[in-house]
């Protein structure tokens, strides 16, 4: 990035990833090719809470709608679509972890709706209901 924190290299992966350079905890999957934070949340393997949770709720993550409250960089958000839910809608207030939500949705190719906003403003104001309230690390 130039001191005006214009692009001066063509379009990669890795020039968006490094919008939030020494930001990231989270390690992309590696078929991505970017380098970014040291915690591979993105593999099942390491982080288990997804796939832990689809094998406990009936019938998993298969079609149904989830309200995921703060998905920091969106490793769940991935992970949820990737059990195959129908729709995931993230509620994030922070505003540096929405939009490393949006790198990690325009690099990963996810459909889910992603909300900059208060949580419990959200809940107050919308009528849409979901299957299933995901909320981790969130107070």
């Amino acid at each position: 990035m130039s001191r005006h924190d214009f692009a001066s290299d063509a379009p990669s992966p890795q020039q968006t990833v490094d919008i939030f350079a020494n930001q990231w905890i989270s390690a992309f999957p590696n078929d991505l090719g970017v380098t970014a934070g040291w915690i591979n949340h993105f593999d099942p393997e390491v982080d288990t809470r997804v796939p832990w949770a689809g094998t406990a709720i009936p019938g998993g993550f298969t079609g149904k709608t989830i309200l995921e409250l703060g998905p920091f960089e969106g490793y769940h958000t991935a992970s949820l679509e990737w059990a195959g839910a129908a729709s995931v809608t993230s509620v994030e207030a922070s505003r540096t972890a929405y939009l490393k939500c949006l790198v990690v949705k325009e690099l990963l190719g996810l459909n889910a709706k992603l909300l900059y906003g208060d949580v419990n403003a959200y809940l107050n104001s919308t009528t849409d209901r979901f299957d299933i309230g995901w909320a981790s690390g969130i107070l």
